[in-house]
């Protein structure tokens, strides 16, 4: 039996994720009580390696939904997705603002995920994502920040196929977002002028 390569790229993502969580929550709980132990509490040293065991956490929590496997019958909340991107680009150039129901298909969410990382990938300074799910239109995402890099890959999402081979480590998101497009048979659109990117599907 084969499986699909997103399929095959979904369940890489998730044994990557689930290997790493453990070992990275056990660094932050080893930082936590030597903090405790301490009489004149963490130093600046310390303090930078448990910020970054946090932020390597969180973004591992971001990778897992965006890449891994996702049950087709499986709900999260809203508030909950929001709070995994809050945590994922904390003290960052980017922040996101979701708007949506109180929860929504995991798939969905994961969808969002993807598309969210497809307009960050774009964005060399950093800046605002406004991300609105419905469950009659589908996704919007769009941000007015600028500048932004230029890429051929929204070609993909929008005709999933074309352009593949363009897609470098840091941009599978683009491919992966155009296989669920694609396998939800929906129509991507991106308008990318000179004041705002929009991406709707």
């Amino acid at each position: 039996m084969s499986l699909p390569s997103d399929d095959l790229a979904h369940l890489i993502g998730a044994r990557i994720c689930h290997d790493l969580v453990s070992p990275i929550g056990a660094i932050s709980n080893g930082l936590e009580l030597l903090a405790m132990m301490s009489e004149t509490g963490p130093s600046e040293e310390m303090a930078l390696v448990e910020d970054s065991a946090r932020a390597a956490a969180a973004r591992i929590q971001l990778f897992r939904l965006a890449f891994g496997t996702c049950d087709p019958a499986a709900r999260m909340r809203f508030a909950d997705l929001a709070a995994i991107f809050d945590g994922a680009f904390a003290g960052g150039r980017l922040s996101v603002n979701w708007t949506g129901p109180d929860e929504l298909p995991r798939t969905e969410a994961q969808a969002g995920a993807l598309a969210v990382l497809c307009v960050e990938a774009v964005l060399p300074r950093g800046g605002n994502i406004r991300a609105t799910f419905d469950g009659t239109a589908g996704w919007q995402v769009d941000t007015e920040a600028t500048p932004r890099r230029e890429t051929d890959l929204w070609t993909l999402v929008a005709a999933p196929g074309a352009g593949a081979d363009q897609m470098r480590p840091a941009e599978v998101q683009f491919g992966l977002l155009a296989a669920f497009v694609a396998r939800s048979n929906r129509t991507a659109r991106v308008e990318d002028g000179p004041e705002r990117l929009v991406l709707t599907f």
